[in-house]
């Protein structure tokens, strides 16, 4: 059976199996050019979770030597997802365009688009990133920029003994936290290349000035990537996949039984770590500041807030010193913002300050969530229906501090009110 009969076998089976699929042919033919397929739970788990995808070609799953376009993402339980596969007949622009266009049409009408996609510097796949996903943010693995960086170190500069002083340099530039602090560590780094200018300009040319945004934390501590800033969740899928393959010289069939049964597994294990996350408590959620948050929050976000916790004695209400990196790269609350004072107006506090209006500005706050819900009766009459009048009047205080659980913010009932207000 040769490859376009067996991809045309395949696309049966997927069908059968009422995989979502697509394929398109070569324009003079009926030849199967490229076919993209998921699995109806991995669309639930991608308009659940679908802030961050990574993506990356494998390849030797299939005698035929077609490359596989894998894309995954993360659940809030830390577990790595398949979002779907394609077999791409080569990895040009057009091939990476066509498999992000089937990839946008698998979100719901409500489900936002990813803001932020991880990959090599897959300059084709990077292309195909800006058309289609226009306002997602590509992020570029770390790990890889470092390798490279590492052995192009070791080519250009013989003297072993400068190597690592070098790198370690290079390292510090990548982690920097701040646009200043970049360029002055960027100077320090030139000086010490004075005599390996060549390694100097790569560095420069190949990844900082085209690519300094993607990699350096300066610039994607920034974003919402929720902690991924390589590629290894989708390395890592590659590598699960191909456990599962009975070997690499397999046809497109026998490959598709292979990521059927790591999906089957991969679903039952996901579902579990929910089941886990629901229904235990660990002792340090113990705390009474915690309260609102167990069984609604999941317990990876929880273990942030704690860690973010144990920065409040030090931080303290000095915004600089926390540098709000967790709330900007994971959207939790951070050190300054968990430090707000706890008067019954703390949720209120805590929008204020990440406006960057201090937290004192919570009454503020509180009157506009008021008018929005006023303005817009119908709308939100239908939202929270017989519970109108006791949401509207949670925002109506009469004294400055000590208010009453009643007046207390909610997400579930707030959240929407300060999205339509443009708070957040």
């Amino acid at each position: 059976m040769g490859p376009r009969t067996d991809m045309q076998h395949l696309l049966k089976l997927l069908e059968a199996e009422k995989y979502t699929c697509w394929s398109r042919t070569h324009e003079d033919s009926n030849v199967v050019r490229d076919m993209f397929w998921t699995h109806t739970d991995s669309i639930t788990l991608l308009n659940m979770f679908p802030l961050v995808l990574i993506m990356d070609s494998t390849y030797k799953t299939n005698k035929y030597r077609l490359p596989l376009f894998e894309i995954v993402g993360v659940t809030s339980t830390w577990l790595t997802f398949n979002v779907a596969f394609a077999y791409m007949d080569s990895e040009r622009q057009d091939n990476f365009w066509w498999a992000l266009e089937k990839l946008k049409e698998l979100f719901f009408s409500n489900t936002p688009f990813p803001q932020v996609i991880v990959t090599d510097r897959e300059l084709a796949l990077m292309n195909a990133i800006k058309v289609v996903f226009p306002s997602s943010t590509n992020l570029l693995c770390q790990l890889h920029i470092n390798k490279n960086v590492g052995a192009k170190c070791k080519q250009y500069i013989l003297k072993k003994d400068m190597q690592e002083p070098i790198l370690e340099l290079w390292r510090k530039i990548v982690y920097c936290s701040e646009e200043k602090e970049y360029e002055e560590l960027l100077q320090v780094f030139e000086q010490a290349c004075v005599d390996n200018i060549m390694f100097f300009d790569y560095v420069r040319d190949t990844w900082l000035n085209p690519h300094k945004e993607r990699f350096v934390e300066a610039w994607t501590n920034r974003v919402l990537h929720l902690g991924n800033t390589t590629t290894n969740r989708v390395e890592s899928a590659h590598w699960s996949l191909k456990r599962f393959l009975e070997h690499s010289k397999g046809d497109f069939c026998k490959a598709w039984n292979g990521m059927n049964d790591m999906l089957k597994f991969q679903i039952i294990k996901i579902k579990g770590s929910f089941e886990i996350s629901k229904g235990r408590k660990e002792h340090i959620h113990n705390n009474p500041f915690f309260e609102k948050l167990t069984w609604v929050v999941s317990k990876k976000a929880l273990g942030d807030i704690v860690e973010e916790y144990k920065r409040v004695s030090y931080v303290g209400n000095d915004k600089d010193v926390c540098c709000c990196i967790l709330r900007k790269t994971h959207g939790l609350p951070c050190a300054y913002i968990v430090n707000v004072k706890a008067d019954g107006n703390c949720g209120y506090r805590a929008i204020a300050a990440l406006l960057g209006y201090g937290e004192e500005y919570w009454s503020i706050i509180r009157r506009q969530l008021y008018t929005e819900i006023k303005s817009k009766p119908d709308l939100y009459a239908a939202l929270f229906k017989e519970r109108l009048q006791e949401v509207t009047e949670s925002l109506l205080v009469t004294e400055l501090e000590n208010q009453g659980n009643e007046k207390w913010m909610t997400i579930p009932d707030m959240g929407y009110d300060v999205y339509n207000i443009g708070v957040l």
